[in-house]
């Protein structure tokens, strides 16, 4: 019997989360598409390519907006079993409140596994994608195919690309050894490097190498080709250089070992990378709260304004999530993942006591 029950409020869930999908994905994509318009040059950057870009733009919106639709899907499924008094029904028959909203939830983490899937596997190439072909159509170069006089710095070295070709090769590297004195002992520069994923190394041609003994002596020595090992891939390199709202979980990581292992500590990245670990969390968190609300004190009020304070409340609790997450002197004396864990944890919290006082 309770199957059932379950089963058919997930079912409501889904009727209204698919609802709010359709209606916001159209208005955000029209959006998009008016926006575009506006950068039709007639010849490169054509109709058919805003609509390729709006089309391309709409895995990233789903994942973008997931928390709306099932905030909404929550509210409004909820709403209509109130409103036509079947939840007073469910709840006679011992079907408790607790046990309504974890027959939504159940369904929504099911669903926000498939957000995690489009977030880390196609929204990423996606974005890539994207930002090549816009580049190719409206300024007539690509993204990656131009990154050029880039420095970097890796363990005791300072290393500069003149140009990075593509995801294997770049031409005139040049590479400066320090000592334990931050004093340059050696400089190679290389015409042409091919990159080994399997060998995690450079191959590089052409060798001309300085090695500068105190200032004093110089050698001048010349190489067919070497072999650097590094971690600093082309791949790597253009991940240092893309928005890290961007990146999946495994390349915010790399990034991650890439400034752990130069000593270097740039939040943005673990702030991010535990914000879509926890991204499942704080789905599950706003719903509870919103479903709580609903049942307790929102009970008796008007539909559309149980909408409006339950989507208030969202707004909130993004909000604080962000607001947590730029409060940089705290990183200082607690964990990341720790502090971005306060919202939910709060959120939960007052969810219970709302659910045990009705």
């Amino acid at each position: 019997m309770f199957k059932v029950i379950e089963r058919y409020i997930g079912f409501h869930f889904l009727y209204f989360m698919f609802q709010s999908f359709f209606v916001i994905i159209s208005l955000s994509s029209i959006i998009k598409f008016f926006e575009q318009i506006k950068k039709i040059n007639g010849e490169n950057y054509t109709i058919v390519d805003v609509l390729y870009f709006v089309l391309l733009n709409i895995p990233k919106d789903i994942v973008t907006l997931f928390p709306i639709f099932t905030l909404l899907g929550g509210i409004l499924a909820i709403s209509d079993l109130s409103n036509h008094n079947e939840l007073i029904v469910f709840e006679s028959i011992g079907f408790s409140k607790i046990k309504i909203i974890f027959s939504i939830i159940k369904v929504a983490i099911i669903l926000t596994f498939f957000m995690i899937i489009i977030s880390e596997f196609i929204v990423p190439d996606l974005e890539k994608i994207l930002r090549s072909y816009k580049s190719e159509k409206i300024f007539k170069h690509s993204f990656f195919f131009n990154q050029e006089n880039i420095w970097l710095k890796n363990e005791n070295y300072f290393i500069f690309f003149k140009k990075i070709i593509n995801q294997n090769e770049a031409k005139d590297i040049s590479i400066y050894i320090l000592d334990k004195k931050f004093k340059i002992k050696k400089i190679i520069h290389s015409i042409y490097g091919i990159y080994n994923y399997r060998e995690v190394s450079w191959k590089l041609f052409n060798i001309d190498e300085l090695q500068l003994h105190n200032y004093k002596k110089i050698v001048r020595l010349k190489h067919k080709y070497i072999f650097w090992k590094t971690i600093l891939s082309p791949k790597k390199i253009k991940l240092l250089f893309l928005n890290p709202h961007s990146l999946s979980i495994k390349e915010l990581y790399d990034c991650m070992r890439y400034f752990k292992f130069n000593k270097k500590k740039l939040f943005i990245y673990e702030i991010n990378l535990w914000k879509k670990i926890f991204f499942p969390l704080s789905i599950i968190t706003m719903l509870f709260m919103s479903i709580s609300l609903i049942l307790g004190p929102f009970r008796n009020i008007l539909n559309s304004i149980r909408v409006l304070l339950s989507i208030f409340l969202g707004f909130i609790f993004y909000i604080l999530n962000e607001l947590v997450s730029s409060v940089n002197f705290l990183y200082n004396y607690f964990s990341i993942w720790l502090i971005l864990l306060i919202p939910n944890l709060l959120f939960c919290m007052i969810s219970f006591l709302i659910l045990k006082k009705y």
